[in-house]
C-alpha cells in the first residue's frame, strides 16, 4: 500500500542549474567566506563584511581550515585568516 500527500509547493529536483559551482559545494555562506579570504581578514572582518555572527565567522573558517582552505593565525587578540594555495585555486577554478 502507497500513501500519498500533495506537496504544497513544487518539491522537484533540479541537477545541474546551480550558478555558482563553488556554493553547490560548499554553501553559499562558505563559499562567500572563502572567497573573502583571498585576501586577509579577522574573523570580525569577515562577519561584518558577510553580515554574519562573529560565531558563525568562525565554524566557517574552521571548517575551510579542516579542509586545508583556509589557513589561520592568532595576533594578539585577533584571529587571522587567508586561503591557502589550495584555496585560492578553487577559488580561480570557479570564478563567476
Amino acid at each position: 500500500m502507497v500513501l500519498a500527500y500533495p506537496a504544497p509547493i513544487d518539491l522537484t529536483l533540479t541537477i545541474g542549474t546551480e550558478s555558482d559551482p563553488l556554493a553547490a559545494i560548499l554553501g553559499s555562506t562558505r563559499a562567500a567566506v572563502l572567497r573573502l579570504l583571498a585576501e586577509q581578514h579577522t574573523t570580525g572582518d569577515i562577519a561584518r563584511n558577510l553580515g554574519i555572527s562573529p560565531a558563525s565567522a568562525s565554524e566557517h573558517t574552521s571548517a575551510l581550515r579542516h579542509a586545508r582552505l583556509v589557513r589561520s593565525r592568532r595576533d594578539g587578540k585577533a584571529v587571522i585568516h587567508e586561503a591557502t594555495a589550495l584555496g585560492i585555486d578553487l577559488i580561480d577554478a570557479n570564478r563567476r
